[in-house]
């Protein structure tokens, strides 16, 4: 069956190179057009090599699948470690980015944290001393009310003595009113 094989393809083989062989333009206004076409003319199909043990044949090898390949971040290629079409397995090292870009959106990046962490830090110095403010003036507050609950408290019991030292020079004069005396008046 093998032998079949070669002597189909020797043969086919043979056909082609005396078919292309032969193929030659009849006249020299054909010649001279083809020249001067605006197509070039197609190229000569690869001569077939046969040999004992292996038959040599052009054609296309194309993949049963493709994967397609790709980073998690943006940055220009520095070096490829891997030719094109070549078996490659997971893990493996493709190529190399240029990390100059990638050094300047970490230098961007960081400058943007230090930043925020200024403000942070700033925003929370002024939150304490809000809250030292609002502490003092809660305690100033606090001591006024007691002052001012003290003087209230003095006042009303220099009015309630008052009161009383009143009461008390009344009372000798005033007598309880009996009916047969009419009662002063008090105004």
């Amino acid at each position: 069956m093998i032998g079949f094989v070669v002597l189909t393809a020797s043969a086919g083989g043979w056909w082609m190179t005396r078919s292309y062989v032969g193929a030659a333009p009849a006249s020299q206004a054909e010649r001279s057009s083809e020249e001067n076409s605006a197509t070039p003319a197609p190229e000569p199909p690869p001569v077939l090599k046969i040999d004992r043990n292996k038959l040599v044949l052009p054609g296309v090898v194309e993949p049963y699948e493709s994967i397609p390949v790709s980073a998690k971040l943006t940055a220009n290629i520095a070096s490829l470690r891997v030719r094109d079409g070549r078996t490659v397995s997971k893990g493996q090292l493709l190529c190399v980015l240029d990390a100059t870009e990638i050094g300047q959106q970490i230098d961007s990046a960081r400058l943007i944290y230090l930043q925020a962490e200024e403000t942070l830090r700033r925003a929370r110095e002024q939150l304490a001393a809000e809250r030292e403010r609002e502490r003092l003036a809660l305690a100033t507050a606090e001591r006024e009310l007691e002052s001012c609950r003290t003087e209230s408290q003095l006042q009303l019991e220099d009015c309630e003595a008052e009161l009383e030292r009143a009461r008390r020079e009344l009372a000798p004069t005033t007598r309880p009113c009996t009916r047969q005396r009419r009662c002063p008046r008090m105004t």
